[in-house]
């Protein structure tokens, strides 16, 4: 029998945002999801080519009334 080797798919920055986006994130929260330390690098890598292909929106949020602050936060959701 023909042996067939196994493919493994190439994964992308942007396959890689999408599998550790869990409902909507703060850009924080799905940096370290990802394990990214670098601010830049993520922004560059991940976030900027995510947006640009509309797989992923942001949205601006100002923190709670619990949250003691008014602060903006931006929060990642998948795209309609």
């Amino acid at each position: 029998p023909e042996v067939t080797p196994e493919v493994t798919p190439e994964v992308t920055p942007e396959g890689r945002l999408l599998a550790c986006l869990d409902g909507e994130m703060t850009r924080a929260e799905l940096q370290r999801a990802i394990g990214i330390r670098d601010d830049e690098h993520f922004r560059t890598a991940y976030l900027q080519p995510a947006l640009v292909a509309d797989l992923i929106e942001m949205t601006r949020v100002k923190g709670g009334p619990k949250s003691g602050h008014s602060a903006e936060q931006i929060q990642a959701s998948r795209a309609a």
